[in-house]
Formats: C-alpha cells, sequence, structure tokens
C-alpha cells in the first residue's frame, strides 16, 4: 500500500495554523502545538506546503534554498519536533516539493542569471527572442504564464529569454539536465534521512517540455498570450522521471499513476474544480450543473477502479477556495450541513484593467475572486474566542473559531471525525468498494452505491437549499442503518423528502 492509499490526509498551511512567536504569522511551532487537535480529527497523515526559504512571492512555492526552512516559520530543528510529535501519534508527515521551479534568488538561477558562460546555465530553459518588423524583442512563442501575461522574461544582459510557468520569479528548471536531477533526487533524499514520510510533487506533469516549444493555438482571441498547456503538461519525457493540472486524458494519467508502473503513487488534477471556471479562465464565471459533476467523479473512480490507479476526487485545498461557498450554500441556516458534506488574483486583475475592461467585466471578476481566488482557503485558523481567535497574541497577517467546534458534538469537526472514522471502520467498502452511480440524470441528488463482495452502502447528497423528493430506487429500499447523516436520522422508504443540502450514508 502507498503512504496514501485509504488515509485520510490533513492538509496544513503553515500561515494559518497557529502563531507561537507571536509575530501574527502562523509557524511551525504552531502546528506542534496543536498536534492533538490535529490527531483527534481522525487523520493520519498530515500534509505540509511549503515552508523552504523563499522570498514569498508565491506564498513559499518560490523555493531559494530546498534545505533550509523560512526564518518566519521556524527552523529545522522545529521540523524535527514535528515529525518526532506526528509520529509519536502515529502520524505520517507528507512535504510539498516543487521541482518544476525555483526562485529566481536560488543560487542556481543567481549563478545562471550572471553569465552565459555559468556552469548553472542549462539548469533552466532559456531561448533567443523572435523580432518584430521594428526589431524590437518578443518572447520565443505566445504561451501565457499561469499568472497572467507572457511565460517568458528577457534577460537584457544576455539577450534570452527564460521560461517560467508561473511568476516570473519562478523560473523553470531544465530536467533534461542529468545534474539537475541529481540535485532533486539529493534534495529528496536530505528530507527523507530526516524522517519525512513522503512528498506531495507540484506540477510534477509540467516538469517535461516539448523541446521544439511551439507556438499554442489561438484559444482565446482577445489574449495576448495563449495556454499552451498541450506542449508541457504531460511532456515528452514526463515518465523519465503529485499534482497534475490541465491534464484531463485519462490514458496519460494512468501512466503516471498505474500500481504497475512504480512512479506515483497517486495525482491530484483538476476537473471537479475547473468544473466552474468560465472561457477565459478561473476568474469568469460558468453555470453548470450536477449531472456535469456525477461524469467527472463516475468517469475517474470506474477508470481508476479497472486500470489499478489511484488519483484524488476533492473539492477544495489550498488552491481552492470554500467549497460550502462555491459548490453548496454559505446562507447562515444552511452553513453548517452543507460543510458537513494571492499573486494570481493580482495579477489576472491588473491584466484585465490594463486591458481596458469595463466595470461591469471587472465587478464579475471580482465576484469570481470571492468565490475561487485562493487566498479564501488560506485564512487564519480561529481556535478559539479570544482576541485574534487565539491565532495569535498581535494583528495577523490576514483580518478574518476553534475551540468551540472541538467541544461541540454537532459541528463540523465532529461530523468530519464521524466520516474518518467510518472510513477506517469500513475501508473495504468505502475506500476500495466498487463506485457506481445511482439515478445518474437527477440533476438535484448525487446518489452512488459502494459495493465490496456481498456488502454495500449508499451515500445520498441533495444539492440544493430546498426540500426535495426522491423516490429511493426499489433495491435500496431494504433494512439497513444510517451510520451517518448531516440531519436528524431518517428511515429510507419509497419516496422521501430531502431536507436542505442532506447528507446519508446508509449501509
Amino acid at each position: 500500500m502507498s503512504i496514501t492509499e485509504g488515509l485520510p490526509v490533513h492538509r496544513t498551511w503553515w500561515k494559518e495554523s497557529n502563531d507561537f512567536n507571536c509575530d501574527g504569522i502562523g509557524d511551525i511551532p504552531g502546528i506542534v502545538s496543536e498536534l492533538d487537535y490535529i490527531a483527534g480529527l481522525g487523520v493520519d497523515i498530515v500534509w505540509l506546503c511549503p515552508c523552504y526559504k523563499s522570498p514569498q512571492v508565491d506564498m513559499g512555492y518560490d523555493i531559494s534554498d530546498y534545505k533550509d526552512i523560512h526564518e518566519q516559520y521556524g527552523t529545522l530543528s522545529d521540523i524535527d519536533d514535528l515529525i518526532s510529535g506526528l509520529h509519536n501519534r502515529g502520524l505520517k508527515l507528507v512535504m510539498d516539493l516543487v521541482v518544476n521551479h525555483t526562485s529566481d534568488k536560488h543560487q542556481w538561477f543567481q549563478s545562471a542569471i550572471s553569465s552565459r558562460n555559468s556552469p548553472y546555465r542549462d539548469w533552466y530553459i532559456w531561448k533567443n527572442p523572435k523580432y518584430a518588423a521594428d526589431g524590437s524583442h518578443l518572447p520565443p512563442n505566445n504561451w501565457s504564464s499561469s499568472f497572467a501575461g507572457s511565460a517568458w522574461e528577457y534577460d537584457e544582459k544576455s539577450d534570452e529569454y527564460y521560461l517560467h510557468l508561473y511568476a516570473k520569479e519562478q523560473p523553470d528548471l531544465n530536467r533534461e539536465n542529468p545534474k539537475v536531477r541529481e540535485a532533486v533526487h539529493d534534495v529528496v533524499r536530505f528530507w527523507l534521512d530526516r524522517g519525512v514520510d513522503g512528498f506531495r510533487l507540484d506540477v510534477i506533469n509540467q516538469i517535461s517540455k516539448d523541446p521544439a516549444m511551439p507556438d499554442a493555438p489561438i484559444t482565446n482571441p482577445a489574449a495576448k498570450y495563449q495556454p499552451g498547456n498541450m506542449f508541457f503538461s504531460s511532456g515528452p519525457r514526463l515518465h523519465d522521471v503529485g499534482e497534475m493540472p490541465r491534464v484531463y486524458d485519462l490514458t496519460k494519467i494512468i501512466k503516471a499513476v498505474g500500481f504497475e508502473r512504480n512512479e506515483l503513487n497517486m495525482i491530484i488534477q483538476f476537473e471537479i474544480v475547473n468544473l466552474d471556471h468560465g472561457l477565459t479562465g478561473r476568474f469568469t464565471p460558468r453555470t453548470w450543473a450536477l449531472t456535469e459533476l456525477k461524469e467527472i467523479v463516475n468517469k475517474w473512480e470506474t477508470f481508476m477502479q479497472v486500470n489499478d490507479g489511484w488519483n484524488a476526487i476533492y473539492p477544495e485545498n489550498h488552491d481552492q477556495a470554500r467549497s460550502v461557498s462555491r459548490f453548496a450554500s454559505d446562507v447562515p441556516n444552511v452553513r453548517r450541513v452543507a460543510a458537513q458534506i494571492n499573486i494570481e488574483s493580482l495579477n489576472n486583475y491588473a491584466e484585465n484593467v490594463a486591458a481596458g475592461a469595463s466595470q461591469e467585466v471587472l465587478a464579475s471578476i471580482l465576484s469570481e475572486m470571492q468565490k475561487k481566488a485562493r487566498d479564501n482557503a488560506r485564512t487564519p485558523m480561529q481556535w478559539d474566542q479570544t482576541t485574534y481567535a487565539g491565532f495569535s497574541s498581535v494583528v495577523p497577517w490576514m483580518d478574518w473559531n476553534t475551540k468551540a467546534q472541538v467541544n461541540d458534538a454537532c459541528s463540523v469537526y465532529a461530523y468530519w471525525q464521524s466520516v474518518f472514522r467510518l472510513r477506517k471502520e469500513f475501508k473495504d467498502i468505502l475506500v476500495y468498494g466498487t463506485f457506481s452511480l445511482v439515478d445518474a440524470l437527477n440533476e438535484s441528488v448525487f446518489a452512488y452505491k459502494r459495493t465490496y463482495g456481498s456488502s454495500d452502502a449508499l451515500i445520498v447528497t441533495l444539492f440544493k437549499d430546498t426540500e426535495t423528493k426522491w423516490a429511493v430506487p426499489e433495491e435500496y429500499v431494504k433494512p439497513g442503518k444510517i451510520l451517518l447523516s448531516n440531519y436528524d436520522i431518517i428511515d429510507i422508504a419509497g419516496e422521501i423528502v430531502l431536507r436542505p443540502f442532506e447528507s446519508f450514508l446508509l449501509f
């Protein structure tokens, strides 16, 4: 079994966890101080977002030293305390590792940009410019950065461009260079020797680029630069070698995560969290139907079952805003039951302003940012009802409670404790059981069955904020036990009335 297979994971963003040294920013000792809270939730793994030395242009995903900790968040000794604290509680630590790119402040890149003759020059991807009719230099191709603008940055000193699929302060590494691969292996070994149990590899599918670097097709005529995903999201040497954005081809993904290939244990793909993205990206709206969500889940579940792969199906993480507001409802009378089921933003908004977008368009973008921006998933943890919510004794880094949740048997915390407990108790069915949709065409109710041997479980969720009648399929009208529900227990018989965002698990 892989480190992640079948195990609940708690994703920890150090900046939001707890401010131990009282500087207004969460830190690693703050996480250590709350390990009992995490263990009490019932998870088995803590996934720690990047805490390496970094200029923090992209909240730590721009790494300037892979073998040291950013001073605001702690020290290597603090990481050792975290590892031992987790292991003493029977938990594992998975660290984020970003090897598609580094910070432009990393010593490798500082040397690379200093001279064309630097021994580190070929550790990054450099290309000669194209030239306009007037002689001005242009990027080597029309690829857009994920954070707006061109994916290429011009270096006047050497008259070359370097590639950055994200911010210009995040130059892409050249994995074709064996010395780069050796350096990455050295980083991995450094942390494994320290006691880390595994890694979540950020945008790992983008490490191999099409060496021809062709122009991307024009998919957004209004934009100067175009998405070049097809040329770097699953490149020609990816498997010479996670998170795999912008790849929806099942045959490509199974090559990375198939059990027999022994490459990645699990992949994280973005099809669900891209469901409400409009034609021009994340911050434009799109109306989606529940049957679309069902099709996505059914596709991945059934394909991975048949092909012996493993992937994460999820509605939120550190890069996605809270799913209650986005996919359900956060109005006061239903948000509790509904819950029981950055740089990118700034650049995108600035680019639209510069392009002369109307006030109506800008207002629409802001509305979508409220639902989808990554910062909404990174707010400080509210631990109790004291000043600054127990997060810090000073004004936190972001203006925005947990103690009440732990002591409330009806809280979201208690609900997820139950989810994780049942997942472990009935792992054969809930983790390894065969998935099949129930009432697939229903646009209000998402129901599915898990089957293992002669046992099965029915999971039902209403995606509406009003009561809705649902005819239970005849084969499920049978004696059973409801093991989990976000309302008072109900009887399953014939036609039932589901309450707003009601969800239950029937064995």
